[in-house]
């Protein structure tokens, strides 16, 4: 150690110069960080998130997806004291593999939820749709054999050809009764095997009320031509 008064070299560890007297500060020696040694803890909520993720994706229909959402809600929770805790906390693969499970079953659900309102709409538009078709086809033809002949038509053979296939599907047959002057068309089982009668008003050569009602056809709706039946 060299004295800063004198200038003369001492010893590394002297208390004070030994030519001049002069006074050293007292030797420190250095600190030493000993980084602490105790090991991560897995986080609760990671272990929450993992768990309920696990029961959501077996159950989580039964119980109304209530596990699924806890584990996203755990997951998040989880994965952000993790980011924070600089290393003191572990489990982020099981907060993530929490999350996947618990939004996997979550959109799930929405999906099949929001098929089993649009499948039945789009059925039952579809299947309006070609009652509407098949009831313009055959009004279409009754028209034109009353204008020409003065009654109702028997032969339906040409109708089916007009005919496209989602409406086919539908009718099961039409026949005319003379006597009560209807027409019936006998549907399906894509109706429940319903029927709608036609008791077309008939004068001078056209078609003057085009009356129809319906048996069997549950909630499906008769078609937009169709005019109340009156006895």
């Amino acid at each position: 150690m060299q004295c800063g008064k004198c200038g003369t070299e001492n010893q590394p560890q002297a208390n004070f110069c030994y030519k001049c007297g002069t006074t050293f500060s007292p030797y420190t020696a250095p600190t030493v960080n000993v980084a602490n040694s105790s090991q991560p803890q897995t986080n609760g909520m990671a272990i929450a998130s993992l768990i309920l993720g696990i029961v959501g994706l077996i159950l989580g229909v039964l119980f109304l997806f209530i596990p699924n959402i806890l584990a996203i809600v755990f997951g998040h929770v989880a994965s952000s004291q993790i980011k924070n805790s600089q290393g003191a906390q572990t489990g982020q693969g099981m907060a993530v593999a929490g999350l996947i499970m618990g939004y996997f079953i979550v959109v799930i659900g929405v999906v099949g939820i929001l098929a089993a309102i649009a499948i039945p709409a789009y059925q039952a538009y579809s299947t309006q749709t070609a009652l509407n078709g098949i009831d313009d086809k055959l009004y279409a033809q009754v028209s034109s054999h009353v204008q020409q002949y003065h009654v109702l038509p028997e032969d339906f053979s040409q109708l089916g050809a007009t005919m496209v296939p989602a409406e086919k599907q539908l009718i099961k047959n039409i026949h005319t009764d003379k006597t009560a002057g209807a027409i019936t068309i006998s549907f399906t089982h894509r109706l429940k095997n319903g029927q709608i009668i036609y008791t077309p008003a008939i004068a001078d050569g056209r078609i003057t009320r085009w009356a129809c009602h319906g048996i069997d056809l549950k909630t499906t709706p008769l078609p937009r031509r169709c005019q109340p039946y009156t006895r």
